[in-house]
C-alpha cells in the first residue's frame, strides 16, 4: 500500500528541470493585451485582465513582452524580462500592473512543496506606499487571528508561511488594516479569501483598486495525510498476528534449556530486519521512493514464500517442560 501511496505522491510531486530550466509564471492585470516573445519569436497572447502564461524557460533565453490592442494610448516598445538571478531551484512571478505605465512586480518562490506541509503566501501589492507605514494584511480563520504580515515590506513579494489544518476548514479572511500614528483611526479592508492547500505557493495580488487575485504557483498535495491510516492498522495487525505468534511458537517448540534463548533469537530476526531497513535507507541505495516501496514488497512476498516451502516441511513437536 505504501508504494501505490508514493506513487500518487510523486505524480503530483514538483521538481526542478532536469535539464536547468526554470519557470516564469507572467500574469496581466492589464486591460491591453499583451504579446510575449521568447528569443525574438512571439509565443502567445496574454489575455487583458486576467491572462497568464506559465513558461519553461533556460537562464539564457531572452523572455520580452509588448501590449497590444489597446484602447488607449501606450508605449509599444518591447520590454525585456530581467534573468540576472535565474536559478533552477526557484520560478518567476511577473506581473503586469492595470497602469497606462504597464508598471510591473516579480517575485521569486521556491518550485518544491512547502516543507512540513505549509502554505506559501506571498504577498504583492501594487503600491504599498499608499497605505501608510502602519498598514497591515491578516489572516484570519473565523475570529483567530493566524498571521500578520507588514505591507510596506510587501511590494517584492514577502512570503507568509501559514500551516494548514489535517481537519477542519482551511479558508482564511485576509483583511487590510491600515492606521495613522499610533494606531488611530484604524480601518479594516476586506480583501478576499484564501483557501489553504497542503504544500502549495499560492501569490496574493492586490491591485491599487483593492481587486485580490489569488494565482496558484505550485500545486499543493492531492492526497491526504489520512492515507497513513489503513497502513499503521495493517502494520498493527500484522504485528499483533506474527510477531507475538512467532514469539509464542519459539518459546513452545523450544527444549525447557534453551527456551529463553530461542525466544531471543526469535527477538534478534526482528533486529536484524531493522538494520536492514537502515542500511537500505542511509546509504541512499534508491533515489526513488516508490521503488524503495516495492523493493521492502519483493522482500516480504520472498519471505513468505520461503516461510510457506519451511512450514509444510516442519513436523511440529512440543517439548518437555
Amino acid at each position: 500500500m505504501a508504494g501505490v501511496v508514493q506513487l500518487f505522491i510523486k505524480r503530483d510531486l514538483v521538481l526542478p528541470a532536469e535539464n536547468g530550466d526554470t519557470q516564469l509564471v507572467m500574469y496581466n492585470q492589464n486591460e491591453c493585451s499583451m504579446e510575449y516573445i521568447i528569443n525574438g519569436v512571439p509565443r502567445g497572447i496574454l489575455e487583458a485582465g486576467v491572462g497568464r502564461a506559465d513558461l519553461d524557460v533556460s537562464c539564457s533565453d531572452k523572455v520580452m513582452w509588448q501590449p497590444m490592442n489597446c484602447s488607449h494610448p501606450m508605449t509599444e516598445n518591447a520590454r525585456l524580462i530581467s534573468n540576472t538571478h535565474c536559478d533552477p531551484r526557484k520560478g518567476t512571478f511577473y506581473v503586469i500592473w492595470d497602469q497606462l505605465s504597464a508598471k510591473t512586480a516579480s517575485v521569486d518562490y521556491n518550485l518544491d512543496q512547502g516543507v512540513d506541509s505549509i502554505t506559501r503566501v506571498y504577498l504583492i501589492f501594487q503600491d504599498f506606499r499608499k497605505w501608510g507605514e502602519n498598514a497591515t494584511v491578516t489572516f484570519w480563520n473565523g475570529n483567530d487571528r493566524v498571521a500578520t504580515a507588514r505591507v510596506r515590506e510587501s511590494e517584492a513579494g514577502k512570503r507568509v508561511d501559514l500551516k494548514p489544518s489535517v481537519l477542519g476548514c482551511n479558508l482564511l479572511n485576509v483583511v487590510l488594516e491600515t492606521c495613522e500614528a499610533q494606531g488611530q483611526n484604524c480601518r479594516r479592508i476586506s480583501l478576499g479569501q484564501v483557501q489553504l492547500h497542503m504544500g502549495s505557493s499560492v501569490a496574493l495580488v492586490v491591485s491599487d483598486s483593492l481587486g485580490l487575485r489569488l494565482v496558484t504557483l505550485v500545486p499543493g498535495y492531492s492526497i491526504s495525510i489520512l492515507w497513513q491510516l489503513p497502513q499503521w492498522v495493517l502494520m498493527t495487525v500484522s504485528e499483533i498476528l506474527f510477531s507475538i505468534s512467532g514469539l509464542e511458537f519459539a518459546y513452545s517448540e523450544a527444549d525447557a534449556s534453551v527456551k529463553s534463548v530461542m525466544s531471543a533469537i526469535w527477538l534478534m530476526s526482528t533486529f536484524l530486519g531493522n538494520v536492514l531497513v537502515m542500511i537500505i535507507s542511509g546509504s541512499h541505495l534508491f533515489t526513488d521512493l516508490v521503488v524503495e516501496s516495492f523493493f521492502y514488497t519483493g522482500l516480504m512476498v520472498l519471505s513468505a514464500l520461503l516461510f510457506y516451502y519451511l512450514s509444510r516441511r516442519y513436523r511440529s513437536h512440543k517439548a518437555v517442560e
